[in-house]
């Protein structure tokens, strides 16, 4: 077992137990109070649970609905199995659906094909100890927060994903200042904050597992994996993405997100910069929050060095986005002011046109996950020839464009033409007189709303 942070000592509190990581095998109670195995009859069931096959475990009824137990290996070899933990209901249907996907037997995604585990099926869990929960032939009950197949993932690989759960180190004292030399320069006490993390900034567009009515897991999503996430039971505001494991079906990721308010310290008078506010008018850049729905830098995709934001408060003030080291996109920390009153000097004139001229094309951000939030944001009208549709997404999704309508009502792919794979792909507006339509082919995605009608009316 491991302990992901030490518990409280100030007994003056009522005990709370700490997050804890455990590996050991699962075995039902069926076979726990029978004494033996029920598909092995010979083999005394805390002597020998890994000859317990995955098919007595998840098909047999007997076994599979009653309740679950975590097994601690023995000190020494050759001496029983202890009963550690019993899984909460959470747990149990965890234990099932990755013992499912792992393993080999009747209800299996495999079958009993396969190289998938026979016998002995092993769980690493993170949880939390329901204290007083135990009694005299009890064990303590787990209420689960992940599950593993322990057979590849141990809590040596988890500990180090799970920072969020650790106590910060603490900081190293400073170095004491000579005498001899000057004290350094204080910081300045504003420190501009970062972007928000991707999933706070789309998280009103997302599925919470957590607020559904019974609350869900990540297993449980089905063809909403991608655009879920879980809250912590203790924390709201930190949140951690669903995604699709090859193996485990829809598992939570190690990662979670802050997505607390930041309290910050108002920032410093902005910037005044011709050269920022001229270039944005003359050489077209994207004002992501003028996007239909509104972006972030992080959304800009290929047009990240030609993309801005505006202040919520002050249109005039705007902020450009920048490329950082590892490909992505982030807005700079630097406020400019752009507004008329501001001590810029005048941007070059430009010599008056001699032909009647036509609207400039556009660069139009795409939230390509909008669509499951209604038939609102499935239509994108009024292009002209020359615009750009830029698609942004996160997690598996690709973009079809489909043959007719009819199609495209059925989400049927047959005659469907692969657009791309990768946010941030792009669509040229020709002008078209009718309507063009697109969909992802992603699961059931197409099904439950992710497409767009897009035309020049």
């Amino acid at each position: 077992m491991t302990t992901l942070f030490p518990a409280a000592t100030d007994t003056t509190f009522p005990p709370v137990a700490p997050p804890i990581c455990f590996t050991g095998y699962v075995m039902d109670r069926f076979c726990i109070d029978r004494g033996t195995l029920l598909d092995r009859p010979g083999v005394q069931t805390l002597e020998g649970p890994d000859k317990h096959s995955v098919h007595c475990l998840v098909d047999v009824p007997d076994c599979r609905n009653g309740a679950f137990e975590l097994l601690s290996d023995p000190a020494t070899p050759g001496e029983r199995y202890g009963r550690a933990y019993e899984l909460d209901s959470a747990g149990q249907n965890l234990a099932i659906s990755v013992a499912r996907e792992n393993g080999r037997c009747s209800t299996c995604r495999d079958g009993y094909s396969g190289t998938g585990q026979l016998r002995g099926f092993r769980a690493t869990v993170i949880g939390q100890v329901q204290l007083g929960s135990d009694s005299d032939n009890r064990p303590p009950k787990l209420t689960t927060e992940l599950l593993y197949d322990g057979s590849s993932t141990s809590c040596i690989d988890l500990l180090p994903k799970a920072s969020p759960l650790l106590p910060p180190s603490p900081s190293p004292p400073p170095p004491s200042t000579p005498p001899h030399l000057p004290p350094p320069t204080p910081t300045p006490p504003h420190t501009p904050a970062p972007p928000p993390p991707e999933i706070c900034a789309e998280r009103d567009r997302l599925v919470s597992l957590r607020d559904q009515t019974p609350p869900q897991w990540c297993f449980e999503a089905g063809a909403r994996c991608d655009i879920s996430y879980l809250t912590s039971p203790t924390n709201a505001n930190l949140l951690k993405w669903c995604k699709r494991s090859s193996r485990s079906g829809c598992i939570p990721d190690h990662t979670w997100h802050d997505c607390s308010p930041r309290l910050v310290s108002p920032p410093p008078p902005p910037t005044p910069s011709s050269d920022i506010c001229v270039r944005v008018v003359q050489e077209h850049w994207t004002s992501l929050r003028d996007s239909s729905p509104p972006l972030w830098c992080f959304q800009a995709g290929d047009r990240c060095e030609m993309a801005y934001v505006t202040n919520p408060l002050d249109a005039n003030r705007l902020r450009r986005c920048q490329r950082t080291s590892s490909g992505g996109c982030t807005v700079a920390p630097v406020w400019y002011d752009c507004s008329p009153s501001s001590s810029l000097p005048p941007p070059p004139l430009s010599p008056p046109p001699t032909l009647p001229s036509t609207p400039a094309p556009s660069v139009i951000g795409i939230s390509w996950v909008a669509g499951f939030g209604g038939p609102s944001a499935r239509q994108r009208t009024g292009l002209k020839a020359g615009d750009v549709l830029v698609f942004t997404w996160h997690n598996t999704h690709n973009v079809y464009i489909m043959p007719d309508k009819a199609a495209f009502d059925e989400c049927d792919f047959g005659r469907a033409q692969l657009l791309g794979d990768q946010s941030g792909v792009s669509y040229t507006w020709t002008g078209a007189a009718t309507p063009v339509y697109f969909a992802c082919r992603v699961n059931s995605h197409c099904d439950l709303g992710q497409k767009l009608t897009a035309s020049s009316a």
